[in-house]
């Protein structure tokens, strides 16, 4: 069984901060593939809060999908809004960040969640094009999906544990992409197993 202690820690746990979107689901689309197919990791956010936060609730959003066996499985595109709700940004391709992943630092780690400690783990970072308003409106949600495929070469019988991550990314100001300078509210995590046949 790879990796327990990872596993332990990540879990389904959720840690909420003051932010735009609240995670209210992470999974899997489809639990076991062959080498060479795919499928999709999927988030469910909502807006967090009925009350307007200056500067939070206008903000890029950000997912992270991690895997534990890169050699098996990869994340390949991110996709915002797939189901099209038109109270919130339209549908849009969320572009990679190469810097995401360890621009967040510590700023993960709370309420038994320690991002900045977990190892054996492969980040992949998507962020909104634009900030995402989120009108403060609680009982709607949103849905993020992160392309997963299996590659070619992948063992068979692993079970590879995915993680994904989400919440906003404000920008300290000096432009650019995700920096140490800026500032990373999370809002929630989960863990997913994907099966080789």
């Amino acid at each position: 069984m790879k990796k327990l202690s990872l596993l332990a820690m990540a879990g389904a746990m959720a840690f909420l901060l003051t932010s735009c979107f609240a995670l209210q689901s992470f999974s899997l689309l489809a639990g076991a593939l062959a080498p060479g197919q795919a499928t999709k990791a999927q988030f469910v956010v909502r807006p967090f809060s009925t009350t307007k936060t200056p500067g939070i609730s206008t903000a890029h959003q950000f997912v992270l999908i991690g895997v534990d066996t890169p050699a098996d499985v990869a994340a390949t595109k991110a996709t915002w809004n797939v189901k099209k709700n038109p109270l919130f940004a339209p549908i849009q391709a969320m572009p990679v960040s190469s810097s995401l992943s360890t621009a967040i630092g510590t700023q993960c780690d709370t309420n038994g969640f320690a991002y900045s400690s977990l190892t054996g783990v492969t980040w992949k970072g998507f962020i909104t094009v634009n900030p995402i308003n989120d009108k403060q409106l609680v009982g709607k949600t949103v849905v993020i999906q992160v392309g997963l495929k299996v590659k070619a070469a992948a063992t068979s019988t692993d079970n590879v544990s995915v993680i994904g991550v989400t919440g906003a990314w404000v920008d300290s100001g000096n432009g650019g992409g995700p920096d140490s300078a800026d500032t990373f509210l999370c809002s929630g995590n989960g863990t997913g197993f994907l099966f080789i046949r």
